[in-house]
């Protein structure tokens, strides 16, 4: 009878397993998939980033730099200017020589600072209507300078009903229109530095905006990329469950349909080995219980005639020592017969004996 034959000692599973420290094409995709993502996410966060504050410095800058020194500069002109005005009507009021001198090396050292700062507003007012009105405000600034030297000359000859007039007439007029482009020229400023910081707002609104959109689009396709994996490996490893619990169950039968090189085709590589292995031994054993149980009933009908064979050798014994008991009292009454015969014999020996004796003594007496 042959044993039962299993698996060999050295047999293994062989799966197609990687290496330590190896990835394989599929994880090395979605990994790839997942930076180019975060890496796409980053950059567009990095040249918005950049935008924002190229724009937000150039505004600022803007302001910092042109809108609000403009504003400086317009209300220091409307200082001078103001202040050459008050020193026209202290000159008028003046009564004595040396005050009007004073008041006139004041209005000409004022008149020499508004120079000076027109090489600053050249410089600051660069926008047409800017540079227009600039331009006006020195023809009328000029025009104003001459109805002040006149007042001043009237003034100082004593002629008061004269320079009253030019005061109140032509000074006054060229006056408020030079006050004119200046109110312009800071409403110019104010309104560019308004429009600046609409600008920079509107410019915060819109990153803001692109900000929100690109999280929303970068979660998107996060997400969209998460279900493709989590998908290609939840499937993979709900079918090596389903063949797990049907192999458990004993339905050795399941063939795993393997697809791609991941890590769980590699699972399902192993576990089809693993399937195909079990079955192999599963097919082993239970040739080896059918050849187990065809001898044992060859056994079985042996030991049956077996036992037939010796429940007659059993009679036949039996029979036998029924026979050899009556033979051994045969032989046991053989023997008494055989003493008994024996006795005999020597008796007649005896006898013979005694009647030998007799005869050679019938002999000798013959003789």
């Amino acid at each position: 009878m042959g044993g039962i034959q299993g698996a060999p000692k050295n047999a293994s599973l062989r799966s197609s397993t990687r290496e330590p420290g190896r990835m394989n094409w599929a994880t090395c995709a979605h990994g790839s998939a997942l930076n180019s993502v975060n890496w796409m996410v980053g950059l567009q966060f990095h040249q918005i980033a950049g935008r924002i504050t190229t724009r937000v410095a150039s505004t600022t800058e803007n302001i910092a730099t042109n809108n609000l020194p403009s504003v400086q500069l317009t209300g220091e002109i409307r200082d001078h200017i103001n202040g050459i005005r008050r020193a026209e009507g202290r000159h008028l009021l003046s009564s004595t020589r040396k005050e009007m001198k004073a008041l006139e090396a004041q209005m000409a050292d004022t008149k020499k600072k508004l120079d000076e700062l027109d090489a600053v507003t050249d410089r600051m007012f660069t926008t047409e209507q800017g540079r227009k009105a600039l331009t006006v405000y020195k023809q009328q600034r000029d025009t104003w300078y001459t109805s002040n030297s006149q007042l001043t000359t009237a003034s100082r000859a004593g002629k008061q009903d004269e320079a009253t007039n030019i005061y109140n007439g032509e000074s006054e007029a060229s006056y408020n229109a030079v006050m004119a482009e200046i109110v312009k020229l800071s409403g110019y400023s104010s309104d560019d530095a308004a429009n600046a910081w609409e600008k920079a707002k509107s410019t915060y609104n819109n990153a803001r905006l692109i900000v929100v959109v690109s999280i929303v689009v970068a979660l998107a396709l996060a997400t969209a990329m998460a279900y493709m994996i989590a998908r290609s490996i939840a499937r993979p490893i709900e079918k090596a469950v389903q063949a797990a619990q049907q192999i458990a169950s004993g339905d050795m039968t399941v063939e795993l349909q393997v697809v791609g090189k991941d890590e769980t085709a590699q699972l399902l590589h192993s576990l089809e080995a693993m399937r195909s292995k079990l079955a192999q031994v599963v097919s082993t054993v239970r040739q080896s219980a059918d050849l187990f149980a065809t001898t044992s009933a060859e056994i079985a009908r042996g030991n049956q005639d077996l036992s037939q064979r010796s429940e007659q050798q059993a009679g036949e014994l039996e029979h036998t020592a029924s026979s050899m008991e009556e033979l051994g009292s045969t032989v046991k009454q053989n023997s008494d017969n055989a003493q008994q015969g024996s006795h005999l014999a020597r008796k007649a020996s005896e006898v013979a004996v005694k009647g030998q004796d007799a005869v050679k003594q019938v002999v000798v007496a013959w003789k």
